[in-house]
């Protein structure tokens, strides 16, 4: 029993150290067309894009579907000053700071989906689009 586990631990090392030599060879993605290495190859931003304008319009739809937040206060110093004004000021700033909101979670999120799932590569020696 002893020797089946001591055969089993060693095979297992060796595997272990096998996929660590493999780990370490690869550098990144090569360029199918000319050859060029990791410096040359950047991530095609499909998914960080898409997420941006998505979120961006959402996050702007709901600034400036916000009832309590920053269109109250905001209306009640506009009004204060100017009134019809604040109310129109609050919305344009909910909808702003929501549009800013929503582009920013959308594009990390969009970042996250072209590099686990999309992984869609450019080269910018020969500007050859590719999977890996």
């Amino acid at each position: 029993m002893t020797q089946n586990q001591d055969t089993e631990e060693q095979e297992i090392n060796r595997l272990l150290a096998e996929m660590t030599a493999l780990s370490e060879d690869n550098h990144g993605p090569v360029c199918p067309r000319c050859g060029a290495s990791v410096d040359q190859i950047c991530l095609v931003p499909y998914g960080s894009r898409t997420g941006a304008a998505v979120g961006g319009a959402l996050g702007a739809g709901v600034g400036l579907m916000a009832r309590k937040s920053l269109s109250t206060v905001c209306g009640l110093i506009g009004n204060a000053i100017v009134p019809g004004v604040g109310l129109v000021a609050g919305k344009m700033t909910g909808m702003l700071l929501g549009f800013l909101t929503g582009t920013t979670v959308g594009q990390a999120v969009g970042s996250v989906v072209d590099h686990t799932v999309i992984r869609k590569y450019r080269c910018k020696r020969c500007q050859q689009t590719f999977d890996v």
